[in-house]
């Protein structure tokens, strides 16, 4: 089982207790999820050559690359900001 399988236990899991700031941005960038990230933008092209049935123009393929770029920049940043203002309000 690994940590994707919703029926793995994590409170098996070995806690890592790091105080550093490196733990930290570690942990904010695990929250952001690179890997869904990358995945959507590997299948955002291969999608618009068979919708265009043929070649696009590079310059829709570059608009749009950017586009989801910039959305999944927006999504991991929101993410973040939310799960540390309710960590922050969850102190107080």
């Amino acid at each position: 089982m690994t940590a994707l399988d919703p029926r793995a236990d994590l409170s098996a899991a070995p806690a890592r207790h790091g105080r550093g700031p490196w733990f930290v941005v570690g942990q904010y960038v695990a929250l952001t999820k690179p890997r869904i990230i990358e995945l959507l933008l590997i299948t955002t092209v291969p999608v618009m050559f068979l919708a265009a049935r043929g070649v696009p123009s590079l310059w829709l393929v570059l608009a749009t690359y950017k586009d989801v770029v910039l959305a999944a920049l927006f999504a991991a940043f929101a993410v973040t900001v939310l799960l540390f203002s309710t960590a922050f309000l969850a102190r107080e």
